[in-house]
């Protein structure tokens, strides 16, 4: 579990907003970006520990790892509501991963 904190603390990272222009989030778009971000860091976990693909990850192990990246929802919520706009917000929900949205969206 150690290496979903680290891809928590990752995507926490990397998703540290550009105070600028662009309106302000709404709470909905917030929540709508947590869930994005915590199901994207839950993602980016399962392809770390299976590179290959041909490898499964039990269902004991990755309810585990649901349980970790949950626990960021907070954290990725509050992020959006203290820093995030709305084009930022809408930047990352169309991102299908953390590097597309650090590529995109910064």
């Amino acid at each position: 579990m150690q290496h979903v904190k680290s891809l928590l603390a990752f995507a926490l990272l990397g998703t540290t907003f550009v105070t600028g222009c662009g309106g302000t989030p709404t709470e909905d778009d917030c929540n709508e970006y947590a869930d994005h971000m915590v199901g994207l860091t839950l993602e980016e976990a399962k392809k770390q520990l299976t590179p290959t693909g041909d490898a499964s990850i039990d269902s004991a192990a990755e309810a585990a790892m649901k349980t970790e990246a949950d626990k960021a929802h907070p954290e990725f919520k509050k992020l959006c509501t203290d820093e995030g706009t709305k084009a930022e917000v809408e930047c990352a929900l169309k991102s299908k991963s953390i590097e597309q949205m650090e590529k995109d969206c910064s």
